[in-house]
C-alpha cells in the first residue's frame, strides 16, 4: 500500500481520537469508491449504459440498492476487522 502524507494525516488524526489507524485507512477508500447509483460513478456502468438501453433510473435502483448493502457490510465488517 503506498503510504502518502494524507496516510500521515489519518494516523495522526486516528491517534488523537483513539480510533484504529488502519481501520480508517481501509475504509476511507472503500467508501469513497462505492459509486454503483448512476451511470458516470464507474467506467464499466458508463460503458454498458448505450448499448444496453438503460436508463438513468436503471441504475440508480440497481445500483443504490448495491451501494447501501456495501455499505452495510463496510460498517459491519470494519470494527469487527480492526477493533477499537
Amino acid at each position: 500500500m503506498a503510504r502518502g502524507p494524507s496516510c500521515f494525516r489519518l494516523r495522526c488524526r486516528s491517534r488523537r481520537v483513539r480510533d484504529s489507524p488502519p481501520a480508517l485507512i481501509v475504509s476511507i477508500p472503500l467508501a469513497a469508491s462505492m459509486a454503483f447509483s448512476t451511470p458516470i460513478g464507474y467506467q464499466i456502468n458508463l460503458m454498458v449504459y448505450g448499448p444496453g438501453n438503460y436508463r438513468f433510473l436503471d441504475l440508480a435502483r440497481v445500483g443504490g440498492l448495491l451501494q447501501v448493502l456495501l455499505w452495510i457490510v463496510l460498517l459491519v465488517s470494519t470494527p469487527l476487522v480492526w477493533p477499537l
